[in-house]
């Protein structure tokens, strides 16, 4: 039975601070970390600095007794609130220093701009008691069943930029582990640029989207299948009571897959800076891959996509006006593998360009160079 209450001991900050050990920051359906800007963690310890309110956090409360929902054994486990908590802890181990907003205490108006915790402390013990004093409002929610804490999370960032693999992740059943456990594979963490180099927060979560599409090809016997939002969160649903360990030989395969990408693509491999053809990409290298191609594999897949980006460029002058390459002839395959790119995840689109990659490999292999006639 789903309870939520606040937690009965009115805690401060400081105590909070002191308990900081027995919180679970990153219970299985949470977001990634550090994801408050600069700008955003200054501004929030000025609104405690100030005395001002700040929205409820909600934590899964476990001192009731034993869970099994309890996944490290702490007495809470964070729902909403886990980049508040990580910033008033962070600034007390000077993680971070104050803008120069406004800080109002009595008649007073303070500038600690570039004021750490300690610096404050040693300036204006006084902010600092207020701060250690002040009492955030921390609601408890206690459950036996793990749909209830994750609804709960979803509802409560219902609001905020949560991608689908964010939100997929904070799904029931054994799915959203088994993914994690492919997600964790060091291609996706070293080799893929788009995971790597991810600055967009509509985009957190790469890795898992990317380990759930794995997951969606290995299930369908390692062809294409469609693989759009829908279909991801399909699989979730569908399998929340199935055993984890029906899943074992999937994962096996896919690290197994996954091992081979890695000695084809480089780290942060420029090939890899879209997902747009990771699916392509990862059916290809499973047909083709063997050790003696690995060089192979990578100058054509370098060729491919210098010629694929060539007649994107050439189309895309031509539809501004330009005319200097009004007279290139351009290959109906690489204007197709581009109609292809633009529903990456349809099961048609993929399998077109697998195709198409399986093409021009086989002409690559024989004459080193994508062109029947040379």
């Amino acid at each position: 039975m789903l309870q939520v209450k606040q937690i009965e001991n009115l805690y401060t900050i400081e105590r909070w601070y002191f308990l900081r050990d027995r919180i679970d920051f990153d219970p299985t359906y949470q977001r990634k970390t550090d994801i408050w800007r600069l700008q955003m963690k200054q501004l929030f310890i000025n609104t405690i600095l100030n005395n001002y309110d700040f929205p409820k956090i909600y934590l899964a409360d476990f001192s009731g007794g034993s869970n099994s929902l309890n996944e490290n054994k702490k007495q809470y486990a964070v729902i909403d609130g886990k980049q508040r908590l990580s910033t008033i802890f962070g600034f007390m181990e000077n993680q971070f220093v104050l803008d120069a907003t406004p800080i109002y205490y009595e008649d007073q108006i303070i500038d600690a701009k570039n004021f750490d915790f300690d610096k404050l402390l040693n300036t204006y013990p006084f902010l600092v008691k207020r701060f250690e004093n002040y009492i955030p409002t921390v609601m408890g929610v206690q459950s036996d069943r793990p749909e209830d804490i994750f609804e709960m999370f979803i509802r409560l960032n219902i609001n905020l930029s949560i991608s689908g693999a964010e939100r997929r992740n904070a799904l029931p059943g054994p799915v959203p582990i088994v993914i994690r456990k492919i997600a964790i594979h060091p291609f996706l963490q070293e080799s893929a640029r788009f995971v790597i180099n991810n600055k967009n927060y509509n985009d957190r979560g790469q890795d898992l989207n990317a380990a759930a599409k794995i997951l969606s090809i290995e299930l369908s016997g390692g062809k294409a299948v469609s693989i759009k939002k829908q279909d991801l969160d399909a699989v979730v649903n569908r399998n929340i009571k199935t055993d984890e360990s029906y899943f074992d030989l999937f994962v096996e395969r896919a690290n197994a897959n996954l091992n081979k990408l890695n000695l084809v693509f480089e780290k942060n491999d420029p090939l890899l800076k879209s997902p747009t053809q990771f699916s392509a990409y990862y059916l290809f290298i499973k047909e083709f891959f063997a050790p003696e191609n690995i060089e192979l594999l990578h100058s054509f897949l370098i060729a491919f996509e210098k010629e694929r980006s060539y007649v994107k460029k050439v189309l895309r002058s031509r539809g501004v006006g330009q005319t200097m390459f009004n007279d290139e002839i351009l290959k109906e395959d690489f204007l197709s593998y581009n109609t292809f790119i633009r529903s990456p995840d349809d099961k048609v689109s993929i399998e077109g360009m697998v195709t198409l990659l399986t093409k021009y490999f086989e002409i690559f292999k024989q004459r080193g160079t994508l062109q029947f006639d040379v």
